[in-house]
């Protein structure tokens, strides 16, 4: 929606110079506030999961507290696999695609362990040894999923808003009936990932999944 309305209204060869400064510092902000509630779902999301498979529910307002409380490390985190991953595919394809794999499960280790970031990488590595394919099977068919759904949103919501709306407002209405779809299916692969960082360490560690439960009390 920010976005949008940077570009200014529809029909508009260009926006109005004088306001374009501010329309700028507001998409960066728009753009800072996805990123940092991104996190703030990352954290929401494992420690829903973990408690889901403890045979507990969270509530919403456990959840991003728990989100919030937690975001700092989780970026940090996330802006180092970031930086890994553009390294990885600016040389070769296939370094950045085994970096993700290998790192995958970092996130939830900040969120469950706080080992620090370097800590959280090193966690991930040690947990995906002789896993890393089957994860990768899996995160393939996850995207797959995801992008198959993702599609289906935005044809409906195309379809919708052009049925339903004016002209002049479908393209907006396209954007935020499809962002709203992205933002729930953004949640899958969330729930992936907290998934296998729970089911190996299980596995290969014997915790127990109340202990990790517990991690968040």
């Amino acid at each position: 929606m920010v976005f949008g309305w940077v570009m200014g209204p529809a029909g508009e060869l260009a926006p109005d110079p004088a306001g374009f400064g501010g329309r700028l510092a507001a998409l960066f902000a728009g753009w800072v506030a996805t990123v940092a509630l991104s996190v703030v779902q990352v954290g929401a999301v494992t420690y829903a999961t973990v408690r889901h498979l403890h045979g507990e529910r969270a509530s919403l307002g456990q959840m991003l507290g728990v989100g919030f409380r937690r975001g700092l490390p989780v970026v940090a985190t996330g802006f180092l696999l970031w930086l890994a991953f553009v390294l990885g595919f600016v040389l070769f394809v296939v370094p950045g695609v085994l970096v993700m794999v290998a790192t995958c499960l970092a996130i939830p280790a900040a969120v469950v362990e706080r080992p620090g970031v370097v800590g959280a990488i090193r966690r991930s590595l040690d947990l995906t040894r002789g896993s890393r394919w089957p994860l990768f099977a899996a995160g393939l068919v996850i995207m797959m999923v995801v992008w198959v759904l993702a599609a289906i949103v935005q044809v409906a919501a195309t379809v919708a808003a052009s049925a339903l709306l004016p002209a002049q407002q479908a393209m907006a209405g396209t954007l935020v009936a499809s962002q709203l779809g992205n933002a729930l299916l953004s949640g899958i692969p969330a729930v992936a990932i907290a998934v296998a960082y729970h089911d190996l360490r299980v596995d290969r560690e014997g915790v127990d999944t109340a202990e990790l439960a517990r991690a968040f009390e």
